[in-house]
């Protein structure tokens, strides 16, 4: 027991090094989160990030809305969706599209 300390902190004291570990804690989280891929999003997840129907999720998906096959089942990156949806408006004649609901 000779390697044990007891340490009296005061409550600011205490509270100051929760909040750095918490802070130090987050800080490798989100440097775990920016190396890990996107997460797929399946057509009702793809639906209601849009505000649309799933039978607008399965129309863009046959127009070129940019999918990956994980089994038989088809997921969105969200990012690249938007990016094909931003690419898509500018084509139109009008300049703006909408999802039909």
């Amino acid at each position: 027991m000779a390697d044990q300390m007891l340490v009296t902190l005061t409550t600011g004291q205490l509270q100051d090094l929760v909040r750095a570990a918490v802070v130090d804690a987050l800080g490798e989280l989100e440097g775990l989160a920016a190396n890990r891929p996107p997460a797929l999003l399946n057509r009702a997840g793809l639906a209601r990030e849009l505000g649309c129907s799933l039978a607008s999720v399965d129309r863009m998906a046959r127009q070129g809305l940019p999918f990956v096959r994980v089994g038989s089942v088809r997921r969105f990156d969200l990012q690249a969706v938007r990016g094909w949806l931003a690419h898509e408006s500018g084509t139109q004649s009008e300049g703006q599209r909408e999802i039909p609901r």
